[in-house]
């Protein structure tokens, strides 16, 4: 998923740009956070979107389509262990 998906997806459910301005959105590949062993639980506390791998870890506003996956699909979280 890009940030293009992202926001196609919240402009079809209404959202607009002035909305997604003020959205954290994080897109990243997970071999970043699994070669360093840890993500920060501040990472997943302070995002509005994340999205690692092309999956879906958060999605506040609730209306994004596509793949899942948990905290627990990373390897170690660090101060949610």
């Amino acid at each position: 998923m890009t940030i293009s998906d992202i926001v196609d997806q919240l402009r079809a459910k209404g959202y607009d740009l002035a909305q997604l301005e003020g959205r954290q959105i994080v897109i990243t590949s997970s071999i970043r956070h699994k070669a360093s062993g840890m993500v920060d639980k501040d990472f997943f506390m302070h995002s509005d979107i994340i999205i690692i791998d092309g999956k879906i870890y958060k999605d506040r506003t609730g209306l994004l389509e596509g793949e899942r996956g948990t905290i627990k699909d990373l390897t170690v979280v660090r101060g949610m262990d």
